[in-house]
């Protein structure tokens, strides 16, 4: 967890720092609530009703009547200062957890209050907040929780001689819901708990994401400050038993202006993999340095790089990094009416510390409902025995209160919002790339000669390339009795895979896209181009005809008549508005694994329409044509990357903005030009030729139209047909095209097994 500022995870609220206590909607928002908070979980949404004026006024709605005087739940951090929003976030997640149980009848029928105190984040403070707990106590206030904000050991130490000792009149438990200390805690007291993940696990879990994805040779880049070098120690231990390997190691300092010389040698470098252990001012400085179109390695960053000063400083270049947390995005854990109460209540959206302050409040709760006594010693009893439901999902605790099976979250940058990714059990074993994402293999079941070595195909994620590699694999092992497989991932780090001969085949090689990649891999003798696949493809901008000449046959008025080129596009943002980012233009592409999406991120920046465009990663072809094909049924407006083949340049009437004319030494200074045609070519590793000749020679020989592919493309669409079976329908009927890649013998094998 960030130690920094990880301002709101909705963005246009995302610089607000003060709370707004907005009462009357925050009662009305708690109504749409569940009251049965006790059974933890993500809360399926309840249907609202419009906040608007009426003219009978809306019943303020009662608390139920409680006995005697309120528990008090002490929640104590960092207030002011640098680290505001941390102690701000876990003091109004605290208080809506709150809000929410004393709806459903508070802790054993007392009401739950929720109080906040400032430590400002330094240790004598610490120790004045926990004195004024302990004064609290002794002049009668029923103190059952204190959940402390993320720290230094030393100080929650000192802190806890005061609220776990039995002189101070505190009968409380203790909680660290969120600490990004890398010492484990060591606090002798059954009324002590942590709920999450030691910060310094995450290393060892980071490790394990690049084994899964098969990232060999990985650059690690740290601060010069006790976290970053412990946690860059700590990753160096992780892969020693692991498939991993380490190509370099980079310290950097604090708060420098520049990283240039580190920055040059990590290009040099080309790594497939980069984690960084740095705060979000460093990494912000060093990454944006770092960025550009020729550096498409996977990243990580620790979890004080988990900053929106970090998405800021990069833009749309953030798109894709991951980073690691030791607590979920709250989308991931709260439904959508407890974050439209916190919104209510604080006048911003969640940020994870208020998951953290919610969970607290929730474990809390849950101990001394059980224990069925306001009893701190009693109710940790109860807690050690039983697992407990929150938000986060459900708790189990060892005997020194450490959270059993921990998690570490890994968010990813989505639309420059935070959205969790996937999520690690610290200590589980590392999975394999192929039990994470299953193989599409063809499934031929043909007896093949043991002696011939399976073909590894780049398994790209857009429709095209999957039915090229369809009707190869199909002729490949059919004909020329190979296995084969697909090797999942992103273009740039599969063309790499095609250099270093874990991939054999590269379908579809877009130039000038994979320019860079290309020209180098082929100066060095590490692959074989060996003819295009198709050429003159189409990339561009695009929008529906309808917004600029609207449709008078389905009833759609012009909404940009003047709307011609990416010049226009500035005074239109409201019109391609994004739902998530009010007041700003909404640009929809496909993966961020994709080269085009770097492309057009520069492009987006040389046509200073970053600041006014959200570039969206939809994540696929398919996810980016769902959004298309929305839009295009209901009318509506919609800005996007586009290229062909595909089956909507078939079926929908787009238009091209206009860019201007292509240039090769503006191309390659900063894209600010239309993309030229692109040349479709078909790659293999140079080592193929060499153990398997005919099937290069074939290869060599396949070749389809643009129009062609499209048109395949879109009978896949309408009859909801994989690549797979596309594949094998179009060799059944196109015999004549296909026979004259290959021999008549292979031709022949092809067609039994095809059924012919």
């Amino acid at each position: 967890m960030t130690m920094r500022t990880m301002n709101s995870l909705y963005s246009g609220n995302r610089r607000s720092r003060k709370p707004k206590n907005i009462f009357v909607l925050a009662l009305i928002a708690s109504l749409l609530l569940l009251s049965a908070i006790a059974c933890g979980g993500k809360e399926p949404p309840l249907e609202e009703p419009a906040l608007q004026a009426s003219a009978t006024p809306t019943p303020i709605p009662q608390l139920p009547p409680f006995e005697g005087e309120p528990v008090v739940v002490y929640v104590v951090g960092p207030l002011s200062g640098e680290n505001a929003q941390v102690g701000q976030a876990q003091a109004a997640g605290a208080r809506l957890a709150a809000d929410q149980l004393n709806r459903a009848g508070g802790l054993l029928g007392r009401e739950i209050l929720v109080k906040a105190l400032n430590d400002q984040g330094e240790p004598e403070a610490a120790l004045a907040a926990a004195n004024r707990v302990a004064d609290a106590a002794l002049a009668g206030e029923e103190v059952i929780g204190v959940v402390l904000h993320e720290g230094s050991d030393p100080q929650l130490v000192a802190a806890a001689q005061i609220y776990l000792e039995s002189q101070s009149g505190l009968d409380s438990l203790v909680l660290m819901p969120a600490s990004t200390t890398l010492a484990p805690v060591a606090i002798d007291d059954q009324r002590f708990f942590r709920l999450s993940a030691a910060s310094l696990s995450q290393a060892g879990e980071i490790a394990k994401v690049f084994q899964e994805q098969d990232l060999h040779g990985v650059v690690v880049v740290h601060a010069s400050t006790h976290y970053g070098k412990t946690l860059a120690q700590e990753f160096n231990k992780a892969v020693d038993s692991l498939d991993v390997t380490i190509a370099a190691t980079f310290e950097i300092p604090p708060d420098a202006v520049s990283y240039g010389d580190t920055v040059d040698k990590i290009k040099e470098l080309n790594p497939s993999a980069l984690f960084f252990a740095a705060g979000p001012d460093e990494s912000a400085v060093f990454l944006s340095e770092l960025f550009g179109l020729e550096f498409q390695s996977f990243i990580i960053g620790s979890d004080q790089s988990l900053s929106y000063t970090v998405v800021d400083e990069l833009g749309c270049q953030s798109e894709g990094i991951n980073f690691a947390s030791m607590l979920p995005e709250p989308s991931a854990v709260m439904s959508s009416g407890q974050i439209e109460a916190y919104a209510a209540l604080e006048g911003r959206g969640p940020d994870l510390y208020a998951v953290a302050g919610y969970s607290s409040v929730e474990f809390i709760v849950q101990a001394y409902q059980r224990a069925r006594i306001l009893d701190a010693g009693v109710a940790a009893s109860q807690a050690r025995q039983a697992t407990t439901a929150t938000i986060v999902g459900q708790m189990a605790f060892d005997a020194s209160g450490q959270v059993i099976r921990p998690k570490v979250h890994f968010l990813k940058v989505q639309g420059r919002l935070f959205k969790e990714s996937f999520v690690m059990e610290v200590g589980a074993p590392p999975q394999t790339r192929e039990q994470r994402a299953k193989d599409t293999l063809i499934g031929l079941n043909l007896t093949l000669a043991p002696d011939k070595q399976p073909i590894v195909f780049a398994g790209l994620n857009w429709n095209s390339a999957k039915f090229a590699n369809s009707i190869a694999r199909i002729i490949i092992e059919a004909g020329y009795g190979y296995p084969t497989s697909s090797r999942f991932g992103a273009s740039a780090p599969l063309l790499r895979d095609l250099k270093i001969g874990q991939v054999q085949v590269y379908m579809e090689g877009w130039l000038p896209n994979l320019q860079f990649l290309y020209d180098e891999a082929l100066a060095e003798g590490q692959i074989e181009d060996v003819g295009l696949f198709y050429g003159n493809a189409v990339q561009g901008w695009f929008i529906p005809r309808y917004v600029v000449e609207g449709d008078a046959e389905r009833g759609i008025k012009p909404l940009a008549p003047d709307l011609r080129s990416v010049e226009d596009l500035a005074k239109y943002r409201r019109l391609f508005e994004s739902p998530e980012r009010p007041g700003i233009g909404q640009f929809l592409d496909g993966s961020s694994g994709w080269v085009s999406y770097k492309i057009n991120c520069r492009k987006l920046k040389t046509y200073h329409l970053d600041n006014k465009y959200a570039q969206i990663a939809t994540g696929s072809e398919d996810a980016l044509f769902a959004r298309l094909s929305k839009a295009y049924e209901d009318g509506e407006p919609v800005l996007l990357y586009m290229w062909e083949p595909t089956w909507t340049k078939a079926r929908f009437d787009l238009i091209r903005l206009g860019e201007p004319d292509f240039t090769p030494d503006v191309w390659k200074e900063n894209k600010g030009v239309a993309y030229p045609r692109s040349q479709i070519k078909k790659l293999v590793h140079a080592e193929l030729r060499q153990r398997a000749p005919e099937v290069v020679d074939f290869l060599g020989k396949v070749s389809l139209s643009s129009e062609e592919i499209s048109r395949v493309l879109l009978t896949m669409k309408e009859e909801e047909q994989n690549p797979a079976e596309a594949a094998r329908d179009w060799l059944r009927e196109n015999e004549a095209v296909w026979s004259s890649w290959v021999t008549p013998e292979v031709a022949q094998k092809v067609k039994q097994e095809l059924g012919q």
